[in-house]
C-alpha cells in the first residue's frame, strides 16, 4: 500500500514537471517585423584583429536586411544582429555605442537603445521588440553568419 502511494506521488510530480516544462519551453509568439532576407556571410578572423578581441564588435554594410553588427562576447561566442531598428519596421539604421560596460546599439532617429549581450533586447523605448538576430557559427578563424 505504501509503495502504491509513493508511485502515485511520483507520477503526479512527474506530470506537474512535464506541464511546467511544456509551458516554459514554448517559444515566444513574436515574429520579427524586420524582413527575412536570406544570406550567408563568411568573416575571416585572420584579417580582423579588432573583431578577434573579446568585447569588440564590427559593423558590416552587407548581409541581413540593413547590414550586420557582429559582437565578440568571449572569444568563442559571437552574436550577430541586423542593423535595422525594430521600432519603425527597419526604416532606420542603428549606430553602435558603448553604454557603461555593456555594448549597445542606438537608433538615432527614434532614440531606441538595444543591448548586444542580452539577445538584442531593447533597453530604452520606444522600441519594444528585440533586434533580429542571426546564426553565428565559428570554425577556427572563420565565422559564418546566416539566417
Amino acid at each position: 500500500m505504501v509503495k502504491n502511494k509513493k508511485m502515485k506521488r511520483i507520477f503526479i510530480y512527474s506530470i506537474h514537471i512535464f506541464l511546467l516544462l511544456l509551458v516554459s519551453c514554448t517559444g515566444s509568439s513574436y515574429e520579427s517585423n524586420i524582413p527575412d532576407v536570406r544570406f550567408r556571410v563568411q568573416i575571416d578572423l585572420r584579417d580582423d584583429d579588432f573583431l578577434r578581441a573579446i568585447g569588440n564588435y564590427r559593423v558590416y554594410d552587407y548581409g541581413g536586411y540593413k547590414g550586420l553588427i557582429i559582437y565578440n562576447l568571449d572569444g568563442n561566442t559571437f552574436y550577430a544582429y541586423d542593423l535595422a531598428c525594430t521600432h519603425n519596421n527597419g526604416a532606420h539604421i542603428l549606430t553602435p555605442q558603448k553604454q557603461g560596460s555593456e555594448p549597445t546599439i542606438k537608433c538615432e532617429t527614434c532614440g531606441s537603445i538595444f543591448n548586444l549581450i542580452d539577445a538584442g533586447a531593447p533597453i530604452k523605448a520606444p522600441a519594444v521588440y528585440p533586434l533580429r538576430n542571426y546564426s553565428c557559427t565559428r570554425s577556427t578563424l572563420t565565422i559564418w553568419v546566416s539566417n
